[in-house]
């Protein structure tokens, strides 16, 4: 059942991406970096839209997910870390594996993810401690982090 959770989520990344343009205002966007020898996200929705949930999925299904009731508007945290103001609600995936694939989702304010990235663990790794993984286009995409933000600011 996992495994069809995460089959189910990635398989929803495209179509969810596309559907984004009809609602500009609720875009969610997910970005994956390594920063100090650890997996990090950075989450970076559209103006006035608080990201509430971030859940990182491998292909078993298992997962790491965090919850935020207030919401935030722009953050970047290690992944497997439980940020200040954040509930972790479930924690079975605790490490990143080099032979296994993994998705970043995410909600805002209770809507269905919008948009996130899939990664391995050894394109992380290849990330200098300013890049990060994003998904502007149909495939994972090397970029700075400014232009994540400058590409995520202009998805919306």
């Amino acid at each position: 059942m996992r495994g069809l959770r995460f089959l189910v989520a990635v398989a929803l990344l495209p179509a969810l991406a596309a559907v984004a343009g009809c609602t500009p205002r609720e875009v969610f966007l997910a970005a994956a970096g390594w920063s100090d020898g650890q997996p990090v996200v950075v989450l970076a929705p559209c103006k006035g839209s608080k990201v509430t949930e971030v859940a990182l999925y491998e292909e078993s299904g298992s997962a790491w997910e965090v919850t935020n009731d207030a919401g935030v508007d722009y953050a970047e945290f290690p992944v497997f870390s439980t940020p200040a103001g954040w509930t972790q609600t479930i924690g079975e995936l605790r490490e990143l594996r080099d032979d296994t694939s993994y998705a970043v989702l995410g909600e805002i304010s209770g809507h269905p993810p919008v948009a996130g990235v899939r990664f391995t663990a050894p394109q992380l790794r290849e990330l200098g401690p300013d890049e990060v993984l994003a998904r502007p286009g149909k495939t994972a995409e090397k970029m700075s982090k400014a232009a994540y933000r400058k590409f995520a600011r202009g998805a919306c």
